[in-house]
């Protein structure tokens, strides 16, 4: 049985039934280790996001004992825990999200001092990428040795697959696991709330317009200023189409988007929605806008196509290139207020046939991106890489 520690930051509702079907698919013993099981900044409330891991081998290195605890920093706190929890495990392959900060770091430095494999992955986006000067050049020296050492790459989509290949990776070192969600549970819950998203249609005054979505941060890379001034720029230019704008999320910008919008009737904030309520919000929409000046994958794509959405997103969102196209959507080529505005209006004015086609289409191209064919993927690049001699030794040795 092969023994696979997978390290990420902090449990995620969009990742942690992808790792819960790698370890149904899986023979091996799969120790899910994360640095910690919460922070703030991930824009979820406490408990959502591990409610579906088992708690067989999943460990918190934030809740791991150590001895001196009370003098150990923020950094080195979790090192010592994650050595400590290596030298317990003695895993004969690692899977690392991520590249920068200190549990992956370590985990790195202990794979090359060790001789262990390992595959990394993120979502890091070719477009995103815009690190200049010194720090280009540590990044670049970097990564060019993750990508020498590593056993395989899984990539998550197009744009990750360039990033990767623009810091020296082969196309032999890369392997592709698509960024994927739950698609039928979130079609099922949207299927069960199209009553009462018909309803709160009705009482928000949306009946009969067509509805944009957001979701996500309400924070300035998202770009929800320019969305805002773009949706009332759109509407007061079309008589008789009726259109409506929904944000879901919280954030630091909140006050600045409402003094935007104005008290306009048709663009309603929600606030916070936990994972498990978006299928309502999904259910009420017609299409989703994502225009974020900087999102390196846009999970919240993959849920609204899941869920018969349309798509409105900006060409560098790291999803676009391999969901969104003008079979399903469009592709905004530019962050500026008026080409936001003419493709508003160009879906708000769609006869109602084209728009459900192009619901449909985004429904039947996720078919492809579930969590049981990502974690097949992930699964058969871990296999691909052989057990190491020494590995197979230690293991001789242990029994």
């Amino acid at each position: 049985m092969r023994r696979v520690l997978l390290l990420n930051n902090t449990p995620a509702p969009y990742l942690t039934p992808m790792f819960e079907e790698v370890r149904r698919q899986s023979s091996w013993r799969l120790t899910l280790c994360f640095a910690s099981r919460w922070n703030v900044d991930t824009g979820w409330r406490k408990g959502e996001a591990e409610a579906g891991l088992s708690d067989e081998q999943t460990v918190y290195l934030d809740e791991l004992p150590i001895p001196g605890r009370r003098w150990m920093g923020k950094t080195v706190s979790p090192i010592l825990r994650l050595l400590g929890l290596l030298w317990r495990e003695r895993p004969d392959y690692l899977v690392i999200y991520g590249y920068t900060l200190a549990p992956q770091v370590t985990l790195l430095l202990w794979a090359l001092l060790g001789r262990r494999p390992f595959a990394v992955m993120g979502d890091a986006n070719l477009h995103a990428d815009r690190a200049e000067g010194v720090r280009r050049w540590l990044k670049r020296l970097w990564l060019g040795w993750i990508v020498r050492r590593a056993a395989v790459i899984p990539t998550i989509g197009k744009a990750n697959r360039q990033f990767w290949l623009s810091y020296g990776a082969q196309p032999d070192d890369l392997a592709t696991a698509p960024f994927s969600v739950d698609n039928a549970s979130l079609a099922k819950g949207a299927a069960r709330a199209k009553e009462e998203a018909a309803r709160e249609r009705a009482r928000l005054g949306l009946s009969r317009a067509v509805v944009f979505l957001s979701v996500g941060r309400l924070i300035a890379r998202k770009n929800l200023a320019t969305l805002i001034r773009a949706f009332r720029s759109a509407s007061r230019s079309m008589e008789g189409v009726e259109m409506g704008l929904v944000i879901v999320g919280t954030g630091e910008e909140r006050p600045e988007l409402e003094r935007l919008a104005a008290g306009d009737p048709r663009i309603h904030f929600t606030g916070g929605v936990a994972p498990a309520d978006l299928s309502r919000w999904y259910a009420l929409s017609d299409a989703l806008v994502l225009i974020s000046r900087d999102e390196p994958w846009g999970l919240v794509v993959n849920e609204a196509m899941a869920c018969g959405l349309a798509i409105l997103a900006h060409q560098h969102c790291g999803a676009t290139p391999d969901l969104v196209d003008d079979e399903n959507g469009i592709v905004l080529t530019g962050f500026g207020e008026e080409e936001v505005a003419e493709a508003l209006r160009r879906l708000a004015t769609l006869p109602p046939t084209r728009l459900r086609q192009m619901q449909e289409r985004s429904q039947q191209r996720i078919a492809d991106w579930g969590i049981e064919a990502t974690a097949a993927a992930l699964i058969e690049a871990v296999e691909r890489t052989p057990f190491p001699p020494q590995t197979a030794q230690h293991r001789r040795t242990e029994e």
